[in-house]
């Protein structure tokens, strides 16, 4: 949800997962923990509720510096 939210460039790996079904959440899960969305975690690891405050907010701040780039 972060990674479509933001609109995260999808890497090769996320958009054949986009295609197959197979694996789409664990290549977002990268992509957010790449963008600095999210602390590095196991795929099976809960999100708790203090990281997700904090991917919160940094996905504000994210679309904040996407929004001001803006041509």
């Amino acid at each position: 949800m972060l990674s479509v939210v933001c609109k995260t460039p999808r890497s090769l790996s996320e958009a054949v997962a986009a295609v197959t079904n197979l694996g789409d959440r664990r290549y977002a899960l990268k992509t957010c923990i790449d963008e600095g969305l999210l602390p590095y975690g196991l795929p099976h690891d809960p999100v708790t509720g203090g990281e997700l405050l904090s991917a919160l907010s940094r996905a504000e701040r994210y679309g904040r510096i996407a929004e001001r780039d803006k041509p």
